[in-house]
């Protein structure tokens, strides 16, 4: 069966409804970042998504090539996970008096492996 990450490690993607501190190990992601308006049909957002998920599917469809991963084992795909901030926004708020979805800022990520990064899954011979 696959490695669940939302499974295994629930402190971090399914917290529970009260605050609390957890310690956070070290862990290898994907990331994209980009900027404009997530609601953009051609936007960075929606190209930055298409970029990460083709990415990580490539990873984890790997196991039906040729070549072997050192240390592979099947795993679901963890959620798309994203970080984003409005640049300027106390210039627009003063000025313009609302929000421009020109002026966000994101990096989304996504979540590989234990065992793996970027240059050992894509680019070992």
């Amino acid at each position: 069966m696959a490695f669940d990450y939302k499974k295994e490690y629930k402190e971090f993607y399914m917290p529970k409804g009260t605050p609390s501190i957890v310690t956070v190990p070290k862990m290898n992601y994907i990331a994209v970042r980009g900027s404009g308006n997530p609601n953009d049909a051609d936007g960075e957002y929606k190209q930055a998504i298409g970029l990460l998920y083709g990415i990580a599917f490539t990873i984890k469809m790997s196991k039906k090539e040729d070549h072997q991963i050192d240390g592979y084992f099947d795993y679901v795909v963890p959620p798309l996970e994203g970080f984003r901030a409005l640049r300027i926004a106390i210039l627009i708020l003063k000025y313009f008096r609302r929000w421009e979805s020109r002026s966000f800022s994101c990096m989304m990520c996504c979540r590989l492996s234990d065992l793996q990064t970027l240059q050992e899954s894509c680019f070992s011979s």
